[in-house]
């Protein structure tokens, strides 16, 4: 990968949570629901694995959401991983990181 293409994805991983919802029809109310469904199960998660976890924006909900639970991003991304570990560092070693691609 060129310089210019790993500049691209450096970018694209900072400023993928400013773009994803005006990229995805309903993407927080998408996530909100996701939440919504496991409180009315009342199974509160102590494991949580979000592939292609890219920045952690879902983690980040859910670790809110299930103050016991942890989770394991994994997702093939490095600049997303170094984006999702900033965001979610104050989960205090909550979430474990796997690079891994699906």
């Amino acid at each position: 990968m060129d310089q210019i293409d790993k500049n691209r994805h450096n970018n694209m991983a900072e400023v993928y949570n400013a773009m994803a919802p005006y990229l995805v029809p309903n993407y927080d109310l998408f996530q909100i629901e996701i939440v919504n469904l496991i409180v009315q199960e009342d199974a509160i998660p102590e494991r949580i694995i979000d592939l292609g976890a890219g920045s952690g924006i879902l983690l980040e909900r859910l670790l809110t959401a299930f103050p016991d639970s942890h989770c394991y991003w994994v997702d093939s991304s490095l600049d997303f991983m170094r984006v999702a570990k900033d965001k979610l560092h104050r989960f205090n070693g909550r979430v474990t990181y796997i690079d891994a691609s699906m």
